[in-house]
């Protein structure tokens, strides 16, 4: 026997079909469904804090549409910082603020003058808002608030 004739008389190899991917295996559906949580869960999570930051680009807005007009008093600039306070605070634990206890108030929550222990010489310029209250809003001072609005740690963060 010739082993030539052997090899001819084999028929060809057959593969086994392709191992589909459908239907999934229970696990990847477990794992698919805690993605789909995580995603849901995490958009929920931006629309909130994006709906809490609200009032503070408003104050923002409200701060540089002031001061590029050109004619925000101390007073004004008070007001303002004083109506996002009390967007982001209870009543009752901001609205007596006045004062040196303004100032350290101001100072407590914003997170860069907190951390460093020491009172933030802009908003200490909000003290004159008594004395003089239509002077106008240094740039310094500006800056500060602009600051403060920005990056200050609200009660219900």
């Amino acid at each position: 026997m010739n082993p030539e004739n052997l090899m001819a008389a084999l028929a060809p190899l057959r593969e086994p079909d392709a191992i589909s991917w459908w239907p999934l295996a229970w696990g990847w559906w477990v794992i698919l469904g805690l993605l789909a949580a995580i995603v849901v869960w995490a958009l929920v999570w931006l629309i909130r804090r994006h709906q809490r930051n609200r009032y503070r680009r408003e104050g923002l807005k409200s701060l540089k549409r002031a001061l590029d007009q050109g004619d925000m008093t101390l007073s004004q600039l008070n007001q303002l910082l004083k109506i996002i306070a009390l967007q982001a605070w209870p009543q009752d634990e901001v609205a007596e603020l006045h004062g040196t206890q303004w100032i350290a108030f101001l100072t407590a929550t914003n997170p860069k003058t907190a951390k460093a222990g020491t009172n933030d010489e802009g908003l200490d310029q909000l003290q004159d808002v008594y004395r003089r209250p239509e002077a106008a809003v240094s740039q310094h001072l500006a800056a500060a608030a602009q600051g403060w609005i920005a990056h200050h740690r609200s009660a219900h963060v």
